[in-house]
Parts: structure tokens; C-alpha cells; sequence
């Protein structure tokens, strides 16, 4: 259900690299750090063991007090314990997760090689409908050949030409009929071309390669058969539903598999210098980036968003997609802002999380409206005791 306030007060938190605004009272689930006391049944120093069986760690500490003069515990080690908080009651050791890996239910039948391919057709490739064009006239029956009987070389043609003369059809209604789809990727770095053939070794791919000039490297061109394009694409859904519905359909694993092959398409990997990796995947705006921040989001890390600069007008928007962390630290948030009151909404949920998008479309993990409402064990309130995210 949805819950909704026409009138409510609005904080904006945050920093530079991610904010959200929302109610004071709005929940977000938090990772937070907690010093875990060790805890002793018997006495380390003389193996003294309690009577009582209820509370024996509360028993040594109290024996080793008294018997050995140790009044304070040793240092405590840093532990995480799940709750859910509320944004005015926020503070350092909260640790808000905001991405979170999705256990969905996968397409059947669709190897994660498949998928691989499709990743590097929407990446470095291109996909292209076919359409086949009949050998004699739909509209009339007639059949290519000149006035003595003669048939040509290119019936197809003839058809089209004949159906534009004696029916008065145009060019686009004498193409042919959709009969599938060809595909085709290039490549030119070699680390992924050695990958490419290695993936498209069960196929009988064609490969060709062109030379650029210059300082650039040649460019190889993977052709896939046809065929097995056509299944490919059928089998996915992936042409009728789009790339987001089709990100959100795969299984761990094949979404898994997906960025990868993505990454290794559009994108690049740094190692960080305080070890591992450092992605970039840079995409055109439009339904395609979308995905990848959604593919990104749903595999439980952060997308982030950066502007690539174009010098040029033929140049389409674009930018580059992250992978950050799942968790924002409220001690890193500037100083929360108030925003004038305005009406707010937030949606129920029964595992007490859902996915949200920002203004800048990227995806995050925020706190529910009322799951196990009452409940003191999970930090929530009763539905009419709070408002929440806008």
C-alpha cells in the first residue's frame, strides 16, 4: 500500500556524491557498528566456573572483579548489528545500506553464455532486423520475367518493382516481411578479442579485421550466424521487453555474467590502491545506461553517475556509470537541510525495504512505511505516528 501525508516536514541529507530528502522519522536499514563484548563461561585466569546457569559471562566478569581485580573488560571488537533508524536520529556509527544484491528468478533457458552474448550485441555490437522479400507478387500472383519468358537474377527485386508499378505500393511497404535478426560485434582490444573467440567458440561466427591507419589498433568484426542470433533474441524477450525489463528478469548469476561481459564492453577496471576494482562504464543516456545502473544496483553496490563532456554537437548525452559501496556513512553527510513542507508518500512493503530512484536516476535502498508496524524488535512505530519519503 501506500501511505501519504499532504502536509509534512522535508530534510534534504547528504553530501556532494549522494542525497536524499525525506521526513525526519523516515527508516532506512542500517549496518551499524557496535562494540561486542567478549564474552567468558569460565574465568580465563583460574578456570573458575559459575554456579548459575542463567547469566554465566555476567558471573565471570563479577568473579574477576573480585577475585582477580580486573574491573574493566578487555577491548571490545567492532561488530555490525542490522536494524532499522530514523533519519533524525541518525549518527556516526550508523552505516545506511543502500544497495543490496536481488534474489531473482532468472530466465529459463538462457545460459549464462547466452547472456554474455547479448551483453557484448547491446555493448560493442549491433543488431540489426532482416526482412525477406517474396519471389512472387502477394497482391496478383505474378511472377518475375521479362516479355519472352525470361526469368532475372534478382526475382526479389523484380517483385518490389512490380508491386510499385501495377499497385501502387512505396518502397516501405515492399521490403519484405521481418524474417529475424543479424548480429555483429567489434572489438579492438586484444585482451577482449582473445575473450570474444574463446566465448563465441561453440558458434560459426565469421570474424574479418580492418585496419584503421594511424596509431589505432585494427578493429575486428565478429559476425554471428543468424540463426542463432534470431533464437537468441527470441528467447531472451529481450527486443520486446526492452533492457531494463530484461536486466531485472535475469538470475543472479546471469545478471551477474551480464555486467561483466558489459564491463568488458563499455567499460573499464582500474585496481585501486587499496585494492580492488575501480569501474567505469560509459553508455549513451537513454534505456541502455539505465539498465546498466539497474544491473549494477540490483548485483548490491551503489551506482554513481558522472557527465561525460562532449566537444562536439554530433555527440549524444552520455556518462559514466560506478560501482561504489553499498553503504553511505551519515558521519561524512553535510549538515541536513530544510525544505519547505510539502506533501510525502512512502510505499508498504513486507520485507520492510524498497527501491527508490533519485533525481538523478540513479537507484538506492530506503526504509519502509509500516512493516511489522508496532514491532520494537525491528525500531519501527505504528503507521499514524510517522511520515515518510517524498
Amino acid at each position: 500500500r501506500v501511505v501519504r501525508y499532504e502536509d509534512a516536514e522535508v530534510w534534504r541529507i547528504g553530501n556532494n556524491h549522494w542525497h536524499a530528502d525525506v521526513t525526519p522519522n523516515h527508516r532506512w536499514w542500517s549496518d551499524t557498528l557496535v562494540a561486542r563484548q567478549p564474552a567468558h563461561e569460565t574465568c580465563p585466569e583460574c578456570g573458575w566456573v559459575p554456579r548459575g546457569g542463567k547469566m554465566p559471562a555476567r558471573g565471570v566478569q563479577v568473579h574477576r572483579a573480585k577475585i582477580h581485580g580486573i574491573k574493566t573488560v578487555r577491548a571490545a571488537a567492532d561488530a555490525l548489528r542490522g536494524e532499522f533508524v530514523r533519519t533524525d536520529g541518525l549518527h556516526a556509527g550508523h552505516r545506511l545500506r543502500v544497495a543490496a544484491p536481488a534474489d531473482t528468478d532468472g530466465i529459463p533457458g538462457l545460459s549464462l553464455e547466452d547472456v554474455r552474448i547479448i551483453a557484448w550485441l547491446q555493448g560493442d555490437g549491433t543488431i540489426s532486423p532482416y526482412s525477406v522479400k517474396p519471389l512472387v507478387c502477394p497482391e496478383c500472383g505474378w511472377i518475375p520475367g521479362d516479355f519472352r519468358g525470361r526469368t532475372g537474377n534478382q526475382p526479389a527485386n523484380a517483385v518490389a518493382v512490380h508491386r510499385a508499378k501495377k499497385h501502387g505500393m512505396t518502397k516501405a511497404l515492399t521490403q519484405g516481411e521481418f524474417a529475424g535478426y543479424d548480429g555483429r560485434i567489434w572489438q579492438s582490444k586484444p585482451e577482449q578479442i582473445v575473450k570474444l573467440r574463446a566465448l563465441l567458440a561453440h558458434l560459426e561466427s565469421g570474424e574479418s579485421v580492418r585496419d584503421r591507419g594511424g596509431n589505432k589498433m585494427p578493429s575486428h568484426d565478429f559476425r554471428l550466424p543468424r540463426e542463432y542470433v534470431t533464437d537468441l533474441l527470441k528467447r531472451s524477450q529481450v527486443m520486446e521487453t526492452g533492457p531494463e525489463a530484461f536486466v531485472l528478469a535475469l538470475s543472479p548469476d546471469q545478471r551477474a555474467a551480464w555486467l561483466d561481459s558489459m564491463i568488458d564492453a563499455e567499460g573499464n577496471r582500474q585496481v585501486h590502491e587499496k585494492g580492488g576494482e575501480f569501474v567505469r562504464i560509459a553508455q549513451v543516456d537513454g534505456p541502455m545506461q539505465d539498465a546498466i545502473k539497474l544491473a549494477v544496483f540490483l548485483e548490491g553496490y551503489r551506482p554513481t553517475y558522472a557527465r561525460l563532456t562532449r566537444h562536439s554537437d554530433r555527440h549524444q548525452p552520455a556518462g559514466s556509470v560506478g560501482m561504489a559501496r553499498p553503504h553511505v556513512v551519515p558521519s561524512m553527510f553535510n549538515p541536513h537541510e530544510v525544505l519547505e513542507r510539502q506533501p510525502v508518500w512512502c510505499v508498504t512493503t513486507e520485507l520492510g525495504t524498497w527501491t527508490t530512484r533519485g533525481g538523478d536516476v540513479l537507484p538506492f535502498l530506503t526504509g519502509n512505511s509500516n512493516a511489522a508496524a508496532g514491532d520494537p524488535s525491528r525500531g519501527l512505530l505504528p503507521s499514524s505516528d510517522h511520515h515518510d519519503h517524498v
